[in-house]
């Protein structure tokens, strides 16, 4: 007794020690308040040289107030990197470069007289990057595409990576017009029939045809791999109710040779939503999906989802989300292999225009917050910072700044790493 007394003796101090090694995690509580609106500067002085790491993006507009350059500066008064955007008429982007020291990617858009994209070609300093998509013939039951590129498409040079970026003009930037799964899986038959190309790199031509029903509901999509006018790929969809998309079963034969490789069952429920999906191959099912909505809200509100996994061996795993609004608390909590306890929570508290304003992260389901972040908004609903804590100390290791002009437009995005208000130079 008197040993393990004398054990205990010595042994305290180190676990004060272990103590002050892991003091206890701070974490945030959400802030509604907004702050007062402020006018940023039309420049920003170079940062302290005792600051971290600080990137600047420095934005312009055209008199429709239109985005048409952003420069990225990286601790320099000479931006390390430009992107430019340009406008038709009616304001649709038709354009978007980008140039840094050593490359550019350069993306234009064709468009028809009713806005459409009709053609995108993508130059780049890296030859494999080119690309070529246009739609050749276009009507209300028939549409018909060529393609000629690598299976990367854009990544890893791409126009736009500023940090507040219209989520219109970088779809239509990204939109390659083309389903990239036949792409891809066009690589992956070349290469299983042995040929010496690069799965990443190399590029193809390829004319997809898809053809649609009366309602513009899609009925069959063809690949024609190697121009010989015959295709190579082929999906088609059937449907319970041919006048909506209820019920769809999506067969893919990646041959072309009559037998099913492929097959997604999509089956939903009287308003429309998808309650289930199951995917299978030869014949197998391998995934088997559920999903569950609020029965009380017209709405449809999802607030579960089950997905279960079946390996080629038989063996199955289970996955289980549930989906639940508290308050203004958004979380989700996840049961990653489906014995009924929840392995990880994520909270997002959101403000009444569905603007974030805290995430936080809880790993393993045990109450303590291991990752969080804050974001803070003007009267006007305009975003002014937001703030990273990545393991919970209190200290914030990465902070974004917003300068917005007297008439709304942005100005500059700061980020900051540490995270400095200081160093950004935009105090707030």
């Amino acid at each position: 007794m008197y040993r393990t007394l004398a054990l205990a003796t010595l042994l305290a101090p180190l676990a004060a020690c272990d103590g002050l090694d892991t003091p206890p995690r701070q974490p945030w509580s959400p802030d509604f308040d907004p702050l007062a609106v402020t006018v940023a500067p039309d420049d920003l002085p170079l940062p302290p040289a005792e600051c971290g790491r600080v990137t600047r993006w420095r934005y312009t507009y055209d008199a429709r107030g239109l985005r048409t350059r952003a420069a990225r500066h990286t601790d320099e008064r000479m931006p390390d990197r430009i992107e430019e955007r340009t406008y038709d008429d009616a304001g649709r982007i038709v354009r978007a470069q980008a140039d840094w020291e050593g490359g550019y990617v350069d993306v234009t858009l064709e468009r028809d007289p009713d806005g459409r994209i009709v053609r995108r070609v993508v130059d780049a300093s890296e030859p494999s990057m080119r690309s070529t998509a246009e739609i050749v013939e276009r009507g209300e039951t028939r549409e018909v595409i060529r393609y000629s590129g690598a299976v990367l498409l854009l990544e890893p040079f791409d126009p736009i990576t500023e940090r507040k970026w219209d989520p219109f003009v970088r779809e239509a930037v990204h939109d390659p017009l083309i389903d990239g799964d036949a792409m891809i899986m066009a690589l992956v038959r070349r290469i299983e029939a042995g040929e010496d190309i690069d799965p990443l790199f190399d590029p193809f031509d390829v004319i997809e045809t898809r053809t649609f029903d009366a309602y513009g509901e899609p009925l069959r999509t063809e690949w024609d791999l190697d121009g010989d006018g015959a295709p190579e790929q082929i999906r088609e969809w059937n449907r319970a109710d041919p006048r909506v998309n209820f019920g769809a079963i999506v067969l893919d034969d990646y041959d072309a040779d009559g037998v099913i490789d492929h097959r997604t069952e999509n089956i939903t429920d009287d308003y429309g939503s998808l309650i289930r999906e199951v995917k299978s191959t030869g014949g197998q099912v391998y995934s088997d999906r559920t999903l569950t909505y609020d029965a009380d809200d017209v709405s449809q509100i999802l607030v579960g989802e089950t997905l279960r996994l079946i390996s080629a061996e038989g063996v199955e795993s289970e996955r289980v989300t549930t989906y639940a609004v508290e308050d203004r608390a958004h979380i989700t909590r996840i049961d990653e292999d489906g014995d009924g306890a929840v392995d990880h929570i994520t909270t997002i508290w959101r403000r009444d225009d569905g603007q974030r304003v805290l995430k936080q992260e809880d790993g393993k389901a045990d109450g303590e917050v291991d990752w969080q972040r804050r974001h803070v908004y003007d009267v006007d609903g305009r975003e002014v910072y937001s703030q990273r804590d990545r393991d919970v100390d209190g200290e914030v290791d990465l902070r974004w700044d917003y300068g917005w002009s007297a008439g709304g437009r942005l100005l500059h995005a700061v980020s900051t790493e540490p995270g400095s208000a200081r160093c950004g130079g935009l105090r707030r």
